[in-house]
């Protein structure tokens, strides 16, 4: 059966060895990182929130046009009757 060797001197942590490692994957450092992060969302977010302002605005004004497209009920309050052929 193996056993752990105890934790000498020469297997002591290294913080330096620790950050490379974190940057070579694309994580964020431990200082700054949270601050890099966040800015990375509001950037990414950004666009998105133009498109769906845009978005708002066009169903927006497509329900108004489509309201003024219905009849309005006459005084009795029944609907009017559509005008067409017929």
């Amino acid at each position: 059966m193996a056993t752990l060797a105890p934790v000498t001197a020469t297997h002591a942590f290294d913080e330096r060895r620790l950050a490379d490692y974190l940057r070579a994957c694309g994580l964020p450092e431990f200082a700054g990182g949270l601050t890099a992060l966040q800015t990375a969302s509001i950037a990414a977010a950004l666009p998105i929130s133009v498109i769906l302002i845009f978005m708002a605005w066009g169903l927006l004004k497509s329900l108004s046009e489509d309201s003024s497209a219905v009849a309005a009920p006459d005084r009795a309050g029944e609907a009017a009757a559509p005008a067409g052929p017929g």
